[in-house]
């Protein structure tokens, strides 16, 4: 059978079994019986691939484009709430100010009645 590169990035040293011991993270064998040890092993497919095999690349690259659209709509989510907050707020202050405006004008119509009163009572 052909020799076969496996690669761990996870565990550099790894081990499995007395024979099968990685260095630097890659085991190169063209014995069968340790290739079928190391694909049979869990952590084949996960921490341990082929070394030609682009599939740890791709899945990386799957999960960082995931993880951006993620950021960029939990960014929009926040700018969206922000904007609603700042009108509610907006909001808020209209009202407390249009309140405001109604005490005083009424304030101002009482003095200016209270003011005619005190005119008409003089002789």
């Amino acid at each position: 059978m052909a020799s076969v590169t496996y690669v761990c990035n996870s565990f550099k040293q790894l081990r499995i079994g007395p024979k099968v011991k990685f260095e630097g993270g890659a085991f190169t064998t063209d014995d069968e019986d340790l290739q079928r040890l190391v694909e049979r092993n869990d952590l084949f497919g996960s921490s341990i691939h082929f070394q030609d095999d682009p599939t740890p690349a791709r899945e990386k690259e799957r999960r960082e484009t995931e993880a951006n659209v993620r950021a960029k709509e939990e960014e929009r989510l926040l700018k969206e709430m922000e904007e609603e907050e700042k009108a509610k707020a907006d909001a808020q202050a209209k009202v407390e100010q249009d309140i405001l405006d109604k005490q005083q004008e009424e304030a101002r119509k009482k003095i200016l009645a209270d003011a005619q009163k005190g005119d008409k009572k003089k002789p």
